[in-house]
Protein backbone atom coordinates (compact mmCIF):
# COMPACT_ATOMS: atom_id res chain seq x y z
CA UNK A 1 0.00 0.00 0.00
CA UNK A 2 1.07 3.60 -0.51
CA UNK A 3 1.56 5.81 2.56
CA UNK A 4 3.24 9.13 2.73
CA UNK A 5 5.05 8.37 -0.67
CA UNK A 6 6.11 5.35 0.83
CA UNK A 7 5.79 1.65 -0.60
CA UNK A 8 4.79 -0.58 2.84
CA UNK A 9 3.75 -4.49 2.95
CA UNK A 10 2.75 -5.67 6.46
CA UNK A 11 2.55 -8.53 7.64
CA UNK A 12 1.02 -10.35 10.58
CA UNK A 13 3.09 -12.82 12.07
CA UNK A 14 2.10 -14.73 15.58
CA UNK A 15 -0.07 -12.13 18.59
CA UNK A 16 1.22 -13.32 22.18
CA UNK A 17 -0.15 -12.35 25.28
CA UNK A 18 1.67 -12.79 28.64
CA UNK A 19 -1.16 -11.82 30.51
CA UNK A 20 -2.57 -8.75 29.81
CA UNK A 21 0.31 -7.58 27.80
CA UNK A 22 0.20 -8.35 24.05
CA UNK A 23 2.87 -8.99 22.00
CA UNK A 24 2.70 -8.79 17.92
CA UNK A 25 5.21 -10.04 15.85
CA UNK A 26 5.44 -8.36 11.94
CA UNK A 27 7.45 -7.90 8.98
CA UNK A 28 7.15 -4.40 7.60
CA UNK A 29 8.68 -4.42 4.01
CA UNK A 30 9.15 -0.73 3.20
CA UNK A 31 10.49 -0.49 -0.70
CA UNK A 32 13.36 -3.11 -0.82
CA UNK A 33 13.90 -2.80 3.47
CA UNK A 34 12.70 -5.60 5.38
CA UNK A 35 12.01 -4.79 9.32
CA UNK A 36 11.05 -7.72 11.81
CA UNK A 37 9.35 -5.69 14.15
CA UNK A 38 7.73 -6.83 18.02
CA UNK A 39 5.56 -4.70 18.89
CA UNK A 40 4.56 -5.06 22.89
CA UNK A 41 1.41 -3.36 24.49
CA UNK A 42 2.91 -1.84 27.89
CA UNK A 43 1.96 -3.93 30.92
CA UNK A 44 -1.32 -3.01 33.34
CA UNK A 45 -1.21 0.60 34.10
CA UNK A 46 -2.59 2.10 37.47
CA UNK A 47 -4.81 3.80 34.83
CA UNK A 48 -6.23 0.69 33.91
CA UNK A 49 -7.42 -0.84 37.27
CA UNK A 50 -9.03 2.91 37.92
CA UNK A 51 -11.23 3.29 34.54
CA UNK A 52 -12.18 -0.54 35.14
CA UNK A 53 -13.85 0.88 37.96
CA UNK A 54 -15.28 4.08 36.70
CA UNK A 55 -14.24 5.29 33.22
CA UNK A 56 -14.36 8.93 34.17
CA UNK A 57 -11.19 8.37 36.35
CA UNK A 58 -9.24 8.80 33.09
CA UNK A 59 -10.10 12.86 33.79
CA UNK A 60 -8.78 12.39 37.09
CA UNK A 61 -4.91 14.78 37.17
CA UNK A 62 -4.13 12.03 39.72
CA UNK A 63 -3.43 9.61 37.17
CA UNK A 64 -0.50 12.07 35.16
CA UNK A 65 1.38 9.91 33.61
CA UNK A 66 -0.04 6.84 34.81
CA UNK A 67 2.53 4.28 36.17
CA UNK A 68 2.69 0.36 36.28
CA UNK A 69 0.27 -1.88 38.89
CA UNK A 70 1.15 -4.34 41.42
CA UNK A 71 0.05 -6.69 38.66
CA UNK A 72 1.53 -5.03 35.57
CA UNK A 73 5.13 -5.45 36.86
CA UNK A 74 4.49 -9.23 37.43
CA UNK A 75 3.39 -8.82 34.42
CA UNK A 76 6.61 -7.53 33.29
CA UNK A 77 9.18 -10.05 35.03
CA UNK A 78 7.06 -13.03 33.40
CA UNK A 79 7.73 -11.67 29.95
CA UNK A 80 11.35 -10.51 30.76
CA UNK A 81 11.21 -14.38 31.41
CA UNK A 82 9.97 -15.55 28.44
CA UNK A 83 11.87 -12.96 26.32
CA UNK A 84 15.03 -13.76 27.90
CA UNK A 85 14.38 -17.81 27.88
CA UNK A 86 13.44 -17.86 24.52
CA UNK A 87 16.59 -16.34 22.75
CA UNK A 88 14.28 -13.95 21.67
CA UNK A 89 16.68 -10.86 23.71
CA UNK A 90 19.62 -12.03 21.81
CA UNK A 91 18.13 -10.88 18.36
CA UNK A 92 16.85 -7.55 19.45
CA UNK A 93 19.05 -5.20 17.88
CA UNK A 94 16.97 -2.28 19.84
CA UNK A 95 14.01 -1.38 22.41
CA UNK A 96 12.22 1.97 21.16
CA UNK A 97 9.55 3.22 23.58
CA UNK A 98 6.80 6.04 23.83
CA UNK A 99 8.45 8.21 26.55
CA UNK A 100 5.89 7.43 29.25
CA UNK A 101 6.59 6.06 32.56
CA UNK A 102 4.39 2.88 31.97
CA UNK A 103 5.76 2.46 28.47
CA UNK A 104 9.30 2.86 29.67
CA UNK A 105 8.84 0.49 32.83
CA UNK A 106 7.44 -2.51 30.64
CA UNK A 107 10.57 -2.05 28.30
CA UNK A 108 13.69 -1.88 30.71
CA UNK A 109 11.32 -4.22 32.17
CA UNK A 110 11.16 -6.89 29.72
CA UNK A 111 14.06 -6.15 27.65
CA UNK A 112 17.02 -5.56 30.50
CA UNK A 113 17.85 -7.21 33.50
CA UNK A 114 20.30 -9.78 31.99
CA UNK A 115 23.41 -9.38 30.50
CA UNK A 116 22.20 -9.78 26.73
CA UNK A 117 20.84 -6.69 27.40
CA UNK A 118 23.83 -4.61 28.64
CA UNK A 119 24.50 -2.98 25.32
CA UNK A 120 20.89 -3.08 24.56
CA UNK A 121 20.50 0.52 23.51
CA UNK A 122 16.82 2.01 24.52
CA UNK A 123 15.20 4.63 22.64
CA UNK A 124 12.38 6.86 23.76
CA UNK A 125 10.08 8.40 20.49
CA UNK A 126 7.07 10.53 20.78
CA UNK A 127 5.70 9.50 17.49
CA UNK A 128 4.75 5.86 19.16
CA UNK A 129 2.78 7.77 22.40
CA UNK A 130 -0.54 6.85 23.46
CA UNK A 131 -3.77 9.15 22.10
CA UNK A 132 -2.61 12.51 22.79
CA UNK A 133 -5.09 15.01 24.98
CA UNK A 134 -7.48 15.53 27.53
CA UNK A 135 -6.71 12.24 29.45
CA UNK A 136 -4.05 13.30 32.04
CA UNK A 137 -2.66 9.86 32.00
CA UNK A 138 -1.63 10.22 28.62
CA UNK A 139 0.52 13.55 29.01
CA UNK A 140 4.44 12.29 29.79
CA UNK A 141 6.65 14.43 32.61
CA UNK A 142 9.33 16.72 31.68
CA UNK A 143 12.70 14.79 29.75
CA UNK A 144 14.82 16.33 33.14
CA UNK A 145 12.83 13.96 35.26
CA UNK A 146 12.44 10.91 33.14
CA UNK A 147 16.70 11.37 33.01
CA UNK A 148 17.06 10.49 36.28
CA UNK A 149 14.51 7.94 36.34
CA UNK A 150 15.26 6.20 33.33
CA UNK A 151 19.31 6.48 32.88
CA UNK A 152 19.49 3.71 30.31
CA UNK A 153 17.25 4.92 27.57
CA UNK A 154 18.04 8.02 25.41
CA UNK A 155 15.84 10.86 24.52
CA UNK A 156 18.16 12.30 22.25
CA UNK A 157 14.75 11.84 19.33
CA UNK A 158 12.57 14.51 21.93
CA UNK A 159 12.56 18.08 21.26
CA UNK A 160 10.98 19.85 24.10
CA UNK A 161 11.97 19.03 27.90
CA UNK A 162 7.83 19.61 28.81
CA UNK A 163 4.86 17.96 26.88
CA UNK A 164 3.61 20.39 24.38
CA UNK A 165 2.16 17.79 22.21
CA UNK A 166 -0.61 16.97 25.32
CA UNK A 167 -3.65 19.55 24.72
CA UNK A 168 -5.98 18.96 27.76
CA UNK A 169 -9.13 20.52 25.55
CA UNK A 170 -7.83 18.34 22.05
CA UNK A 171 -8.38 14.59 21.86
CA UNK A 172 -5.95 13.25 18.84
CA UNK A 173 -8.44 12.13 16.18
CA UNK A 174 -8.41 8.89 14.56
CA UNK A 175 -6.94 10.78 11.09
CA UNK A 176 -4.34 12.16 13.43
CA UNK A 177 -3.07 8.91 14.83
CA UNK A 178 -3.00 7.32 11.82
CA UNK A 179 -0.51 9.89 10.24
CA UNK A 180 1.35 9.76 13.51
CA UNK A 181 1.58 6.36 12.56
CA UNK A 182 2.90 6.82 8.48
CA UNK A 183 5.53 8.81 10.36
CA UNK A 184 6.55 6.41 12.72
CA UNK A 185 7.04 3.76 10.24
CA UNK A 186 8.93 5.97 8.21
CA UNK A 187 11.67 6.80 11.05
CA UNK A 188 11.38 3.37 11.64
CA UNK A 189 12.61 2.11 7.59
CA UNK A 190 15.16 5.03 8.41
CA UNK A 191 16.89 3.15 11.24
CA UNK A 192 19.90 0.80 10.50
CA UNK A 193 18.56 -1.79 12.76
CA UNK A 194 16.39 -4.56 11.00
CA UNK A 195 15.24 -6.32 14.14
CA UNK A 196 13.48 -3.88 16.67
CA UNK A 197 11.04 -3.96 19.83
CA UNK A 198 8.68 -1.29 19.91
CA UNK A 199 6.93 -0.53 23.43
CA UNK A 200 3.62 1.46 22.45
CA UNK A 201 0.17 1.74 23.50
CA UNK A 202 -2.75 0.00 22.34
CA UNK A 203 -4.77 2.98 20.74
CA UNK A 204 -1.64 3.74 18.47
CA UNK A 205 -0.77 -0.25 17.87
CA UNK A 206 -4.63 -0.43 16.79
CA UNK A 207 -4.30 2.30 14.29
CA UNK A 208 -0.73 1.18 13.21
CA UNK A 209 -2.61 -2.37 12.70
CA UNK A 210 -5.42 -0.83 10.51
CA UNK A 211 -3.24 1.56 8.90
CA UNK A 212 -0.53 -1.02 7.06
CA UNK A 213 -2.68 -4.48 7.87
CA UNK A 214 -5.70 -6.34 7.91
CA UNK A 215 -5.85 -6.65 11.40
CA UNK A 216 -8.75 -9.20 12.92
CA UNK A 217 -11.29 -8.39 15.02
CA UNK A 218 -10.06 -11.00 17.32
CA UNK A 219 -6.57 -8.97 17.28
CA UNK A 220 -8.69 -5.51 17.80
CA UNK A 221 -10.74 -7.16 20.24
CA UNK A 222 -7.49 -8.44 22.47
CA UNK A 223 -5.94 -4.69 22.07
CA UNK A 224 -9.35 -2.92 23.27
CA UNK A 225 -10.04 -5.45 26.12
CA UNK A 226 -6.57 -6.06 27.54
CA UNK A 227 -7.68 -6.50 31.25
CA UNK A 228 -10.51 -9.01 29.72
CA UNK A 229 -7.49 -11.94 29.34
CA UNK A 230 -6.41 -12.20 32.72
CA UNK A 231 -9.86 -13.98 33.06
CA UNK A 232 -9.43 -16.31 30.74
CA UNK A 233 -7.82 -19.82 31.63
CA UNK A 234 -4.36 -20.37 30.98
CA UNK A 235 -3.84 -22.76 28.23
CA UNK A 236 -0.67 -25.17 28.10
CA UNK A 237 2.31 -24.26 26.80
CA UNK A 238 2.98 -24.14 23.22
CA UNK A 239 3.80 -28.07 22.14
CA UNK A 240 6.37 -26.83 19.47
CA UNK A 241 8.27 -23.20 18.74
CA UNK A 242 5.53 -20.99 17.02
CA UNK A 243 7.03 -19.02 14.14
CA UNK A 244 7.02 -15.45 15.30
CA UNK A 245 7.98 -13.70 12.65
CA UNK A 246 6.23 -13.79 8.73
CA UNK A 247 7.78 -14.25 5.94
CA UNK A 248 8.43 -11.94 2.98
CA UNK A 249 10.07 -12.39 -0.77
CA UNK A 250 11.06 -15.66 0.46
CA UNK A 251 13.11 -14.72 3.36
CA UNK A 252 13.31 -17.63 5.67
CA UNK A 253 12.18 -16.23 9.45
CA UNK A 254 14.72 -15.08 11.25
CA UNK A 255 13.83 -16.84 14.68
CA UNK A 256 11.40 -19.05 16.33
CA UNK A 257 10.60 -19.72 20.24
CA UNK A 258 7.90 -21.34 22.57
CA UNK A 259 5.98 -18.27 24.99
CA UNK A 260 2.90 -19.71 27.05
CA UNK A 261 -0.09 -17.70 24.71
CA UNK A 262 -2.53 -16.48 27.44
CA UNK A 263 -5.01 -14.58 24.82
Amino acid sequence: MENGGMQFMFGLGTVLCCDSISVHFHWLLIAEFVIYLMQVRHAEGIHNVESEKNHDALLSPALLDAQLSPRGWQQVNDLHKHVRDSGLLKRIELVVTSPLSRTMQTATGVFGQSDESEKLPFLAVELCRERLGVHPCDKRRSIKEYKSIFPSTDFSQIESNDDILWKPDHRETPEEIAARGVKFMNWLKARPEKEIAVVTHSVFLLHVLNTFGEGNKSEKSNLLSPLLQAHRAQPPLLSAPSLVYGVVAGLPSPMSCSIPAQC
